[in-house]
């Protein structure tokens, strides 16, 4: 795929990340495909309208995310990213906890963006 295929998909990470700790729903709304999965690192599955509804009512506070050493597949309309992500982030209230992640992204390029389809982390020990 070309250079600007995978520059649209790395700005859409960049900007799916700034709309995590920025809560912007909106912007997460615009970014989250309808069908996505979300799956924690604890292994919770969550749909999109529960994790916009849990972002809106406060259960999330991110206030870092960073991903390196990313891999980036894009084939047609998909694209996987594969790394490892660095967040600070406390849930329903907790102690703010900073976390180290094997992460994968998968997009689909659907109505002229980039869509998040399906989030999967696992804790790094």
């Amino acid at each position: 795929m070309t250079q600007t295929a995978n520059a649209a998909v790395a700005a859409a990470e960049k900007a799916l990340y700034r709309a995590m700790i920025d809560a912007d729903l909106p912007a997460l709304e615009c970014l989250l495909a309808p069908d996505l999965v979300y799956i924690h690192s604890d292994g919770v599955r969550e749909s999109r309208r529960r994790y916009l509804s849990r972002v809106k009512k406060g259960y999330y506070a991110y206030t870092r995310i960073r991903s390196r050493k990313v891999a980036t597949t894009i084939a047609g309309t998909q694209a996987v990213m594969c790394g490892l992500v660095a967040m600070d982030v406390a849930a329903d209230g907790g102690k703010m906890l900073t976390v180290n992640l094997h992460s994968t992204l998968a997009w689909q390029y659907r109505d002229d963006r980039w869509q998040l389809t399906l989030r999967q982390a696992t804790r790094i020990p």
